[in-house]
């Protein structure tokens, strides 16, 4: 797996479509939401950060009914230069469900103002995700406790596991995406992690 561009690129997918739909959930009462069915697809091209990587388009498609959320990310192209036990051109999938939701005054203010950055930042939320893809399984958690939004993952494959985590802030007016994870490949019974650091912007 090419660990400096598909494993950011499936962690900013996952978090796209995540911002979108929570996003949604100030707008609604909170029971309405638990009822109300969605299905959004968008497409995402995610740029090179350095001279030796290049941008990759993909797009993700959540649906789901109120909390409980499912998702598929497909990065069309990176079966070519991926093993078959990392990724197929079958893309990711995944659920998830929001845990916890606190609707601030602030978030509510932020729909006024018509601005999503703020409403997303606003609103207190946490829950987690599992997702698989190919040969492995993965899964995660996110939280924005009102002064972090913060979230880790874990990879476990047949031949490489990753372990990181991540984190958004806000830059102006737009999201910067930090993510720090290691790998290393148990099959070779070699347990000494490779660090890897990724800055995306949305």
């Amino acid at each position: 797996m090419n660990k400096k561009i598909v494993i950011p690129s499936i962690i900013v997918l996952f978090i796209i479509g995540f911002l979108l739909l929570v996003a949604t959930q100030p707008v609604l009462d909170g029971f309405l939401f638990e009822k109300i069915p969605y299905n959004y697809t968008m497409s995402a091209v995610i740029p090179s950060n350095s001279d030796d990587t290049a941008s990759l388009n993909g797009f993700f498609n959540f649906y789901g009914v109120g909390k409980d959320f499912n998702f598929h990310i497909m990065l069309p192209g990176a079966e070519k230069a991926e093993s078959p036990l990392d990724y197929t051109s079958n893309g990711i999938s995944g659920n998830g469900k929001i845990e916890n939701m606190n609707i601030t005054f602030d978030s509510i203010k932020s729909i006024f103002s018509i601005n999503l950055v703020n409403v997303i930042f606003n609103t207190q939320f946490s829950g987690v995700f599992n997702m698989s893809c190919a040969a492995w399984v993965g899964n995660g958690t996110f939280i924005n406790d009102g002064k972090s939004f913060t979230g880790n993952f874990t990879i476990n494959g047949q031949e490489t596991n990753y372990l990181g985590n991540y984190s958004l802030q806000r830059e102006n007016n737009r999201i910067v995406i930090t993510s720090d994870y290691g790998y290393w490949h148990a099959y070779r019974n070699d347990y000494t992690p490779i660090y890897v650091h990724n800055v995306m912007y949305l």
